[in-house]
Formats: C-alpha cells, sequence, structure tokens
C-alpha cells in the first residue's frame, strides 16, 4: 500500500497479482454480463490506486477493503446497467405504442417536438445545482455516487437536488404539455 500511495508502478503490478484473482471473482459473482467484467476489474484497480491512501490497517485487512471497493463497484454496475435497460424498455414501448397509434403524421412529430422543447425550456428554469445533477444521473445514466464523484459535492446533497429538482418538473411540464 505504501507503494501505490507513493505512486510506483511495480506496487500497482503486484497490486494486479495479488488481488485480481479475488477481484475477479466477486465481479463474476455479482455482474451478469461477462463482457463488462474486464472493463470493470480495470475500474475496480484504478479506483483502489487512486484510493490507496483512503486504506486504513487498524478497520481491516487489504483484501477486505479490497472486496468491499469491488462489490461497491459491481452492484453500482448492475443498478447502473439496470436503469439503462428499463429506460430502453420503455422507449421501445412508447415507440411501439406510437406507431401503432400513428400513422406516421407530421402531427405527432409536432407534438414530440414540442414535448422535447417544453422539457428542454423547464429544465433550464431550474436552478443550476439541480439542473446539473439531473442532468448527469438521467441524460448521462451516471449512478447518484458517480454524480457525486464528479459534480464533487456529497452524496446526500445529490440525492436532495435530484428529488427537488424532479418534483420542480413533475409540478411545471404537465401543465406546459396540457397547454
Amino acid at each position: 500500500m505504501e507503494g501505490l500511495v507513493a505512486g510506483r508502478d511495480e506496487a500497482f503490478e503486484d497490486l494486479c497479482g495479488a488481488y485480481g484473482p479475488l477481484i475477479q471473482s466477486i465481479l463474476y459473482r455479482i455482474v451478469p454480463c461477462r463482457n463488462d467484467v474486464d472493463d470493470l476489474r480495470q475500474e475496480v484497480l484504478i479506483a483502489i490506486w487512486r484510493s490507496a491512501r483512503s486504506w486504513d490497517p487498524s478497520k481491516g485487512r487489504i483484501s477486505s477493503w479490497v472486496a468491499s471497493i469491488t462489490r461497491n463497484r459491481a452492484i453500482d454496475h448492475v443498478r447502473k446497467r439496470g436503469r439503462v435497460l428499463a429506460m430502453e424498455d420503455r422507449f421501445k414501448a412508447e415507440v411501439k405504442s406510437e406507431a401503432a397509434l400513428a400513422d406516421g403524421s407530421a402531427d405527432k412529430d409536432l407534438v414530440r417536438s414540442e414535448s422535447r422543447e417544453v422539457m428542454r425550456e423547464a429544465l433550464g428554469e431550474l436552478a443550476s445545482e439541480q439542473r446539473v445533477v439531473i442532468e448527469l444521473a438521467f441524460l448521462e445514466g451516471l449512478t447518484h455516487v458517480e454524480v457525486a464523484e464528479r459534480a464533487g459535492i456529497p452524496l446526500g446533497t445529490v440525492k436532495a437536488r435530484i428529488r427537488r429538482g424532479v418534483q420542480t418538473l413533475r409540478r411545471r411540464v404537465p401543465h406546459r404539455l396540457a397547454a
């Protein structure tokens, strides 16, 4: 760990050799898509390397710390992937129902375009703190933890801003769409 903190390349190689199999086995147990495991393994190793200073030997063994980081990254990945798949399913269902109802008329295209514009305007009217976290979470598909890391703010603040922003959108958007 001292080598990782010091940024020595051989320490990173030692980390990969010593804990790579542990990381791999945890990922295989949690992540259903095998294609994602190699990329996730690299993300975990980099996360460990970057946070090496935060390991406290008085709180447990390195292997427990590595396993915890791996497990958390894997769970975040599965949750994010689930949200993306659910969003894709909703989109496909919406497209399918629109196709069944519409005859390809320009009216439907106009309504969709106007709906997008209403949503863009409503997002633009949000406080910038709320807009940024909502865009990161919903448009870029980041987890709350990832939003917190990217924005450099606490996780609780991210959740509160998203909640308040979504509540504001729920109040404003339906009235505009009805108009």
